[in-house]
């Protein structure tokens, strides 16, 4: 069952694929698939979460387009309380391991 937050993150990773697809002609189908069968929550913990880095975190990143990252959603103080603090410190590993420069 969906608590109101989680469905706002839910519609939050849903828009970063629809903002992928159409401001960097990037359709990450696999990723679209995975919400819709593990909900956003559980996409985003296995994403940040898995030892190696997803071809879509590649991609997005090497196009300096960070903010279309399940990694920088969970790293958003909105979305702070669904995740660990393991899952949120995990998240900006990932992101600063690729280039990513947060602001001060």
């Amino acid at each position: 069952m969906f608590t109101s937050r989680s469905a706002a993150f839910e519609a939050a990773m849903l828009l970063i694929y629809d903002r992928a697809k159409s401001e960097c002609r990037y359709i990450a189908t696999h990723f679209r698939q995975m919400i819709s069968a593990k909900g956003a929550i559980a996409t985003a913990k296995y994403l940040i979460n898995s030892e190696r880095e997803q071809i879509g975190f590649k991609t997005l990143t090497k196009m300096k387009r960070w903010d279309l990252t399940a990694e920088f959603l969970v790293i958003q103080k909105e979305w702070k309380e669904l995740f660990t603090k393991t899952d949120v410190i995990n998240a900006m590993n990932r992101l600063l391991k690729s280039g990513y420069k947060p602001p001060n």
